[in-house]
């Protein structure tokens, strides 16, 4: 007899506090003693501090971690997740007629699961079932920052450059990725990558690193306008069908392909399973702050994103951990 998966409570356990942090942000904003104006500075710090030391720990933090062909493929398995995201995501704003600004945000939203604000404190907490483990938490890793990670400080950069100031492609679009600053932190994490950190250094760190869950949910529950739920439904069912249905979907049918062809571990199908079904990731709010997206349609896609995902996860996670 299988063991059985995760109960209802530790999916709880693992995302209660994130919700306390955006349901202060509202009241805060609905008793007018934090207007939603803040927001925009919050992400700012955000992207130029506390998001550059996150991604900096977040490169290091594979430091000593075994490199094998599983470590190797699960990276690669998510930017296939998230291309294949994009596509979709792409047809389903054409079908929604989203205008460009629109578009942007919700190609952002479908291609970036929250990997790192969700999955850190999920796979903790999953560590101690039996058919993950350990083991698990060690490839999320690699899963959120080589495959997450990476990608969202280029290619989202390019992505949300290109639709929140461009009109057509072009080449200065990619400058937008070596003058940001959570670029620079990645060249520094892998510049500095075997190095022993100064104390101060590594205490800084990690002190704004931490910082970053609670500004990103803070803003987002100043950003929240509740009637923006029901104002765009169609758009935000449509980012929970690509992101939330066909992204675990998606990985489970490449890590499965992965294992017929490479035989890799179950545990990497479950960890691949699970971290292609997190929700949309906080940080496209800051990048419709910094590129002039739509802010509103962004906390509107990311909080509804969000809530669909404690039913969804769950039920990825009864499936993903009963695979054999």
């Amino acid at each position: 007899m299988p063991p059985a998966g995760p109960d209802i409570n530790q999916l709880l356990s693992a995302v209660e506090g994130l919700v306390v942090l955006i349901m202060l942000g509202s009241a805060l904003k609905a008793f007018k003693i934090m207007p939603a104006e803040f927001a925009p500075m919050i992400n700012r710090v955000v992207l130029t501090v506390t998001l550059p030391a996150l991604v900096f720990r977040a490169l290091r933090s594979t430091q000593g971690k075994a490199i094998g062909l599983e470590s190797l493929l699960i990276p690669l398995i998510s930017v296939v997740v998230i291309l294949s995201c994009a596509g979709l995501g792409y047809l389903v704003a054409r079908l929604l007629h989203l205008d460009r600004k629109r578009t942007g945000v919700f190609l952002l939203a479908v291609m970036f699961g929250s990997t790192a604000f969700v999955g850190y404190p999920l796979f903790q907490v999953l560590a101690t079932q039996p058919r993950l483990g350990n083991t698990a938490l060690s490839q999320h890793v690699f899963y959120s920052e080589l495959g997450t990670l990476v990608p969202l400080v280029t290619l989202g950069l390019v992505v949300a450059s290109y639709y929140g100031e461009g009109r057509r492609f072009e080449w200065r679009d990619l400058l937008a990725v070596p003058r940001s600053a959570p670029f620079i932190a990645m060249l520094l994490g892998l510049l500095f990558y075997n190095d022993t950190l100064p104390p101060i250094v590594g205490t800084t760190v990690n002190t704004l690193a931490d910082s970053t869950s609670f500004l990103m949910m803070f803003s987002l529950g100043l950003t929240i306008n509740w009637g923006d739920l029901a104002k765009f439904w169609q758009a935000n069912l449509g980012a929970v069908a690509v992101r939330l249905v066909a992204g675990p979907i998606i990985g489970f049918i490449l890590a499965t392909l992965m294992q017929a062809l490479f035989h890799v571990s179950d545990v990497m199908v479950r960890v691949v399973v699970i971290d292609s079904a997190m929700p949309a990731i906080l940080l496209c709010l800051v990048y419709a702050a910094q590129f002039k997206l739509d802010v509103k349609f962004a906390s509107a896609l990311v909080f509804t994103n969000f809530l669909f995902s404690l039913p969804t996860l769950f039920i990825v996670l009864v499936l993903a951990t009963n695979i054999h």
